[in-house]
Protein backbone atom coordinates (compact mmCIF):
# COMPACT_ATOMS: atom_id res chain seq x y z
CA UNK A 1 0.00 0.00 0.00
CA UNK A 2 1.73 3.26 -1.23
CA UNK A 3 1.37 5.43 1.97
CA UNK A 4 2.68 8.89 -0.17
CA UNK A 5 -1.06 10.44 -0.66
CA UNK A 6 -1.28 9.73 3.48
CA UNK A 7 2.03 11.42 4.35
CA UNK A 8 0.81 14.51 1.89
CA UNK A 9 -2.92 14.05 3.18
CA UNK A 10 -1.93 13.71 6.97
CA UNK A 11 0.60 17.34 6.36
CA UNK A 12 -2.99 19.12 6.28
CA UNK A 13 -5.42 17.06 7.51
CA UNK A 14 -3.77 16.51 10.79
CA UNK A 15 -1.60 19.36 11.56
CA UNK A 16 0.10 20.10 14.16
CA UNK A 17 -0.93 21.16 18.06
CA UNK A 18 0.59 24.04 20.36
CA UNK A 19 3.08 26.15 19.36
CA UNK A 20 3.59 25.72 15.67
CA UNK A 21 4.06 29.26 14.00
CA UNK A 22 1.23 30.10 11.41
CA UNK A 23 -0.14 26.34 11.83
CA UNK A 24 -1.30 27.30 15.51
CA UNK A 25 -4.91 27.66 14.06
CA UNK A 26 -4.77 23.68 13.85
CA UNK A 27 -4.28 23.27 17.61
CA UNK A 28 -8.38 23.59 18.04
CA UNK A 29 -9.05 20.63 15.53
CA UNK A 30 -9.78 17.01 15.89
CA UNK A 31 -6.10 16.10 14.56
CA UNK A 32 -4.25 17.56 17.17
CA UNK A 33 -5.86 15.46 19.35
CA UNK A 34 -4.88 12.45 17.01
CA UNK A 35 -2.22 9.78 18.46
CA UNK A 36 -0.42 7.50 16.02
CA UNK A 37 -3.04 4.75 15.90
CA UNK A 38 -5.76 7.62 14.92
CA UNK A 39 -3.16 8.66 12.44
CA UNK A 40 -2.95 5.06 10.93
CA UNK A 41 -6.85 4.37 10.94
CA UNK A 42 -7.39 7.52 8.83
CA UNK A 43 -4.29 5.94 6.68
CA UNK A 44 -6.06 2.42 6.12
CA UNK A 45 -9.56 4.14 5.23
CA UNK A 46 -8.24 6.50 2.90
CA UNK A 47 -5.86 3.96 0.90
CA UNK A 48 -8.50 1.93 1.14
CA UNK A 49 -10.79 3.83 -0.63
CA UNK A 50 -8.37 5.61 -2.83
CA UNK A 51 -7.81 2.08 -4.32
CA UNK A 52 -10.88 -0.02 -4.76
CA UNK A 53 -13.46 2.61 -4.42
CA UNK A 54 -15.74 5.12 -6.65
CA UNK A 55 -18.12 7.91 -5.98
CA UNK A 56 -20.04 7.69 -3.12
CA UNK A 57 -18.61 4.92 -1.55
CA UNK A 58 -17.31 5.94 2.12
CA UNK A 59 -15.13 4.22 5.13
CA UNK A 60 -15.46 4.89 8.46
CA UNK A 61 -13.01 4.36 11.30
CA UNK A 62 -12.72 4.61 15.28
CA UNK A 63 -9.99 4.10 17.93
CA UNK A 64 -11.45 2.76 20.98
CA UNK A 65 -8.97 3.60 22.93
CA UNK A 66 -8.97 7.22 21.92
CA UNK A 67 -13.01 7.84 20.88
CA UNK A 68 -11.19 9.58 17.90
CA UNK A 69 -13.22 8.90 14.92
CA UNK A 70 -14.06 9.78 11.56
CA UNK A 71 -15.53 8.79 8.30
CA UNK A 72 -14.10 9.30 4.58
CA UNK A 73 -16.14 9.75 1.84
CA UNK A 74 -15.44 9.96 -2.36
CA UNK A 75 -17.40 12.76 -3.12
CA UNK A 76 -16.38 13.10 -6.58
CA UNK A 77 -14.23 12.06 -9.28
CA UNK A 78 -12.38 13.14 -12.48
CA UNK A 79 -9.80 13.51 -15.04
CA UNK A 80 -7.82 16.69 -14.72
CA UNK A 81 -6.66 18.58 -16.97
CA UNK A 82 -2.80 17.76 -16.26
CA UNK A 83 -3.72 13.84 -17.34
CA UNK A 84 -4.05 12.39 -13.72
CA UNK A 85 -7.04 10.47 -12.10
CA UNK A 86 -8.12 12.09 -9.52
CA UNK A 87 -10.99 11.74 -6.26
CA UNK A 88 -12.00 14.17 -4.10
CA UNK A 89 -12.20 13.14 -0.51
CA UNK A 90 -14.79 14.55 2.16
CA UNK A 91 -12.94 13.48 5.53
CA UNK A 92 -14.78 13.88 8.87
CA UNK A 93 -12.92 13.77 12.29
CA UNK A 94 -13.85 13.28 15.81
CA UNK A 95 -11.56 13.95 18.37
CA UNK A 96 -10.90 15.62 22.03
CA UNK A 97 -14.54 17.10 22.07
CA UNK A 98 -13.66 18.72 18.57
CA UNK A 99 -15.24 17.75 15.22
CA UNK A 100 -14.22 19.30 11.42
CA UNK A 101 -14.60 18.19 7.72
CA UNK A 102 -12.40 19.32 4.94
CA UNK A 103 -11.96 17.93 1.15
CA UNK A 104 -9.03 16.84 -0.34
CA UNK A 105 -8.65 16.80 -4.12
CA UNK A 106 -6.54 13.58 -4.56
CA UNK A 107 -4.72 12.28 -7.85
CA UNK A 108 -3.09 8.98 -9.23
CA UNK A 109 0.32 10.46 -10.27
CA UNK A 110 1.36 6.50 -11.10
CA UNK A 111 0.06 3.49 -10.49
CA UNK A 112 -1.08 3.10 -7.19
CA UNK A 113 0.71 6.15 -6.26
CA UNK A 114 -1.64 9.15 -4.81
CA UNK A 115 -0.78 12.35 -3.77
CA UNK A 116 -2.45 15.57 -2.68
CA UNK A 117 -3.33 18.02 -5.74
CA UNK A 118 -4.95 20.72 -4.21
CA UNK A 119 -4.67 22.97 -7.51
CA UNK A 120 -6.54 19.46 -9.71
CA UNK A 121 -8.77 20.66 -12.32
CA UNK A 122 -11.64 18.59 -14.17
CA UNK A 123 -10.56 18.13 -17.78
CA UNK A 124 -13.93 19.50 -19.87
CA UNK A 125 -15.06 17.72 -22.51
CA UNK A 126 -14.40 17.95 -25.85
CA UNK A 127 -17.12 20.23 -27.01
CA UNK A 128 -19.00 19.10 -29.92
CA UNK A 129 -18.99 21.08 -33.19
CA UNK A 130 -22.08 22.97 -33.65
CA UNK A 131 -24.18 21.72 -36.38
CA UNK A 132 -25.28 24.39 -39.10
CA UNK A 133 -29.20 25.35 -38.61
CA UNK A 134 -31.41 23.80 -40.45
CA UNK A 135 -34.37 25.87 -41.32
CA UNK A 136 -36.61 24.46 -43.88
CA UNK A 137 -38.07 27.29 -46.22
Amino acid sequence: MNRLVVATMLALATGVAGNAGNLSFLANTPSAHFNDEDRRLLREAAMSLLLHEDVGASREWRNPQSSASGKIKITKAFDSTDGFKCKVLRVDNSAGGWQGRASYAVCEIHPGEWKLHPDAKPNSPAKKPESPDKTVN
